[in-house]
């Protein structure tokens, strides 16, 4: 089930953050950024546990896919998809934007299925590693 985030969802969402996100928000960042009316916020659960969290912080009409993740134990099942799918119908903006490892093609797949398209690149953006930039209009 997909539902929109809320306080008690802070400790969730940190501890899939730190295990999966490098490097991760502090606990107090995320309770800051998830209390911030410039974010929309979501988490999957699975028999009452979350198993995935989604982030998109909002300026004016665009929004910015800042963290996403989904348990190991539940990958390739479809869950990312359907929480990424999720949440940009509930989003406000009328584009999303990210910025993603130039090396980590699942999540390359995952987006371009959910109609993102390539739109630039940074070099040296996670180290030595660029970033792809991906962007999805969602209003017309």
């Amino acid at each position: 089930m997909n539902r929109r985030a809320n306080e008690k969802d802070v400790a969730d969402i940190y501890r899939l953050m730190s295990e999966y996100i490098t490097p991760s928000w502090t606990e107090e960042q995320t309770r800051t950024t998830l209390a911030s009316a410039y974010t929309d916020a979501f988490v999957t659960e699975e028999n009452g546990e979350t198993v995935g969290y989604a982030i998109l912080e909002n300026v004016l009409d665009e929004g910015c896919l800042t963290s996403i993740a989904v348990r190991d134990d539940k990958r390739g099942k479809g869950i990312g998809k359907k929480l990424l799918s999720y949440a940009l119908s509930e989003s406000k903006a009328a584009s999303v934007y990210l910025e993603v490892s130039e090396n980590n093609v699942p999540a390359i797949s995952l987006y371009t299925s959910c109609g993102f398209r390539k739109t630039g690149e940074r070099k040296k953006y996670y180290g030595d590693i660029g970033a792809v930039i991906m962007r999805r209009e969602l209003l017309i």
